[in-house]
């Protein structure tokens, strides 16, 4: 016999896997830009912060421990924030904007008594889905107003845009003939966000107010100015 080895016969065709091509092979992944990595960050911070806040107020958090929750090194808030006033004025900006966006969704270009009517349900509603995050925002505030001018004259901005937008929509019920005539338009837009904000520091202290029931039964309150 010869030294070569015997060829093996197969039957039928054998399937050899397809070469992968350069088309077959996955997109390669965009790498995440500085500002997108800042952004992300930031938010986790936020978050950390805001679930600190609720969870113990402002006095106790530290910014190592801000880092640490967020799942970074123990200066990352530091080099980002700098100070705990810088860090406070920043979740106050984020949130009030995020607050009056959501506000304007809900009044979704209505006037007069129909915006005041969808914006005490729209408030509900925001502390019906967000009642932690809420609750965090508002310690927040009351904790820094006396030790942050920064802090204040944020949640000040906020009060008076939020009477302005009561007001305005007082008035047009005024001229449309929905309110009665004889309504101060600036008084009553005091006095609504004054006894929002009175609901608010209640439910603080005592947790077991049904604050968003007390704001959807509002609604009703309305009958002191708006006609028959």
């Amino acid at each position: 016999m010869s030294g070569t080895r015997p060829r093996v016969q197969t039957r039928g065709k054998v399937s050899l896997p397809a070469r992968k091509t350069s088309k077959d092979a996955p997109p390669p992944k965009r790498r995440r830009t500085q500002a997108e990595r800042t952004a992300i960050s930031d938010s986790l911070m936020h978050v950390a912060a805001m679930k600190m806040i609720g969870d113990g107020g402002t006095h106790n958090l530290t910014l190592k421990e801000v880092s640490k929750r967020a799942g970074f090194s123990r200066s990352m808030a530091s080099a980002r924030f700098g100070t705990k006033e810088a860090l406070f004025s920043e979740l106050i900006s984020v949130a009030k904007q995020r607050w009056l966006n959501d506000l304007s969704k809900s009044i979704a270009g209505l006037s007069g008594t129909r915006a005041l009517r969808a914006w005490s349900d729209g408030l509900a509603s925001l502390l019906e889905t967000n009642g932690a995050e809420i609750k965090s925002l508002y310690i927040l505030c009351y904790e820094t107003i006396g030790s942050s001018e920064q802090c204040r004259k944020l949640v000040e901005d906020t009060h008076m845009i939020h009477r302005s937008r009561l007001q305005r929509w007082i008035a047009e019920g005024i001229a449309e003939g929905s309110i009665r005539s004889d309504v101060s338009a600036e008084d009553m837009a005091l006095h609504y966000v004054s006894l929002y904000y009175g609901l608010v520091y209640q439910w603080l202290v005592e947790p077991t107010i049904d604050i968003v029931g007390a704001l959807r039964r509002f609604t009703y309150d309305f009958g002191i100015v708006v006609l028959k």
